[in-house]
Order: structure tokens, then sequence, then C-alpha cells
């Protein structure tokens, strides 16, 4: 009778080592792209995310300054920028100035103008530097009303606010000293801190964004 010859051979050990050897190589290195791409993502992601918060503060604040009052109204004050700097030497600007009120709060005694003081704050619970819009809407009150306060930017290293009276730019503005005259445009600058900034800033590997914008006063 003859022999029949079984031709399922199956893999020897060597050749399973070499097969698992392979995924392995293989696997670690979809990992390694994978990584790579997730920790691209994120970097897109917080850079995005930051500079949507500058913008979203800086069309605050231009929607404020495009409805500045010309300082020789009944209500409307002066307009005040200074030129300031925190501890670490960051800029740190304030400006004072009175604005149009679009939407006065209803059933309350209020003009439609309001008085908006911008300026940098740190909080004192994560010691967090933010831009801080202070509103006083009653103007015609008989007494003193502390101003509503509002956080309109977070994590913030710098504020600097420059003004064009028409043929230079200034660091400062006061409009008693020019003729109750508003400026003609102010130049916004929002530095934001990234994830490894530090307070004192003695970081080298700091990831800052910039955002800056020219806001146009029509009636300055």
């Amino acid at each position: 009778m003859p022999q029949v010859r079984n031709e399922n051979r199956g893999f020897t050990l060597l050749e399973l080592l070499i097969a698992m050897t392979m995924m392995s190589i293989i696997a670690a290195s979809l990992y390694t792209s994978m990584s790579i791409g997730f920790r691209a993502r994120e970097s897109a992601e917080a850079v995005v995310e930051k500079g949507r918060a500058a913008e979203i503060a800086v069309e605050l604040i231009k929607g404020m300054l495009t409805a500045s009052m010309v300082p020789n109204g009944i209500l409307a004050g002066e307009f005040e920028g200074e030129d300031e700097q925190d501890e670490y030497g960051y800029d740190a600007d304030n400006l004072s100035f009175y604005t149009a009120d679009y939407n006065p709060v209803e059933d309350e005694l209020a003009s439609d103008i309001e008085k908006v003081e911008l300026e940098m704050s740190v909080r004192e619970d994560t010691e967090e530097r933010v831009i801080v819009r202070k509103t006083t809407t009653n103007l015609l009150s008989p007494r003193t009303i502390d101003p509503d306060e509002e956080v309109l930017c977070s994590g913030v290293r710098a504020l600097n606010l420059r003004y064009y009276d028409g043929s230079d730019w200034a660091d400062e503005w006061d409009s008693s000293d020019n003729d109750n005259a508003l400026p003609q445009a102010v130049e916004i600058t929002i530095v934001l801190e990234g994830p490894e900034s530090t307070t004192d800033g003695n970081n080298d590997e700091e990831d800052l964004y910039e955002f800056t914008e020219t806001i146009i006063l029509p009636c300055g």
C-alpha cells in the first residue's frame, strides 16, 4: 500500500519569532506615528484656542471703543489711557473712557452711557493675569456704585495700548490735554502665555502668542 504524504506543514519556531518581531516593529512604528500626530494636533489646537481667546477679547474691546463718546458731553467724561508695567516689566496698560450702551438695564434708572475701565489684574486663587473690564452703568445715581467686573481674557502676559493722533503714535492719552478729543485710532496688543510659561518669564521654552489689531474710532 503506497504511503500518503502529508503536505500540511506547520510553522517552525524560527518563523514564528521572525513574524512576531516584524509585527512588533510595525506596531511600534504605527504607535510613534500616531503619537506624533496627536501631539501635533494638540499643539495646533492650543495655538488656535489662544488666538481665538485674544480675538474675542479684542472684538469686545473694539465694540466699546468704536462707540466711545467725545469727552465734552453732559455724562461723557475723560478718555484716559495710561502706560503701565507690572513688577516683572511687562506692559500692563489701562484705559478709562465713556461709551454708548446699546443694551441698558431694564427697570433701572440708568443712562444709555456707561463708563468702562480696562486694566490688568491678578486672580488671587491662581495668580493668573487677566484683562478685566469694569463697567459703571448708572452714572446718574446719587450714591457711589461699585462697577461690574468681567474677565475678558485670561492667561495674559502683557497688554499694550497705543493711541494715534493723526500723525504719531503715543503710549498715553489724556483727552483733557488734547482739546477734549479722542484719538483717531487705538492699537491694542495682547500677549498670551503658553502652558510652559512662568510668572517671572525665566523659561527659554515659553510659547507666547501675540495678537495686535488697530481700532479706528469714528468720533476721533
